[in-house]
């Protein structure tokens, strides 16, 4: 019987959570009533998280766990359960289960009376752990928003598989595999809905302000090798927005008017240095480039 639905979650010292999660999902699935498979990529934990999989996939037939030889990301062990996943649709969901599973329904639906072919859980309590957590991740959405010209991404998705999106050709271009989904799949089959999260207080994140700076400067280039028209957009706003400023101030002589179009110029600029910076790291040196997993251990396939 083939399989209709892949659920990967990558996994990281979640041996606390992963067991109610797995039973929150069983249920989500025997409501849906179709065939499917859950695969774990434990991201080297260095607790009992992997055992915790290997048990589960012993008491499980369709849970297949997978165990990286290192910390390599969430985004990379995504990548890796991704391209072992058969299903006709993949799901993403995180292990932290502050998503809540019962949306799995709500985002199928969805992509069904829309004739998507994928389709965003956009959380509507989402909060951050800090100022600075929250301000990079509004602008980095923002960012992507204006490179794109899509929607909201989050890790809560399902999107229509087929052999290009999980070929290791597609990964080895981009580290983060919404770009490469937002490259393959044409603007108007992608959509996006509201979904519950639960507030855990007790959950915290893995990414820090500083790893959420790194990782944003790592997926950078992803945005100009696929959509190259990235340097060109914001080279053209930075010099509208000194002509603007300019003759604004020429105009109005009004210094603080001139004040706020360098300053924003300004920012422009560095952001486009930092695009600049990365895109030669990661070509010409071994910065910054897309890693290339190492799997240690699996379950049966």
């Amino acid at each position: 019987m083939n399989t209709i639905y892949s659920i990967v979650i990558p996994v990281y010292r979640s041996e606390e959570t992963l067991k109610a999660l797995i039973d929150e999902l069983i249920l989500v699935m025997q409501q849906i009533g179709e065939s499917f498979e859950l695969i774990l990529v434990e991201d080297c934990s260095g607790d009992n998280t992997w055992k915790c999989v290997c048990d589960l996939s012993k008491q499980y037939k369709f849970i297949k766990g997978i165990r990286l030889s290192q910390n390599y990301g969430q985004l990379i062990a995504t990548k890796c359960g991704i391209l072992h996943a058969k299903g006709e649709y993949i799901i993403t969901i995180d292990d932290d289960i502050e998503y809540k599973t019962k949306d799995i329904i709500k985002l199928l639906n969805y992509m069904k009376e829309q004739k998507l072919k994928l389709v965003y859980g956009i959380p509507v309590d989402e909060r951050y752990n800090s100022f600075f957590n929250q301000f990079l991740n509004s602008y980095r959405n923002k960012f992507v928003f204006f490179l794109l010209s899509t929607q909201q991404m989050s890790s809560f998705k399902i999107f229509k598989n087929n052999e290009l999106l999980i070929s290791k050709e597609a990964h080895q271009k981009t580290y983060h595999f919404d770009v490469l989904l937002i490259d393959l799949i044409p603007k108007k089959l992608i959509g996006s809905i509201e979904v519950g999260k639960r507030i855990n207080i007790n959950s915290e994140s893995g990414y820090n302000f500083f790893k959420k700076l790194v990782l944003f400067i790592k997926i950078y280039p992803d945005y100009f090798f696929l959509k190259k028209r990235s340097v060109i957009y914001l080279s053209l706003l930075i010099f509208m927005l000194i002509v603007i400023g300019t003759n604004t101030y020429l105009f109005f002589q009004n210094i603080l008017v001139l004040f706020i179009f360098l300053f924003t110029s300004f920012i422009l600029s560095i952001l486009i240095s930092i695009l600049l910076i990365s895109i030669v790291l990661r070509k010409y040196c071994n910065l910054f480039r897309v890693p290339t997993y190492i799997i240690a251990e699996k379950t049966i396939f």
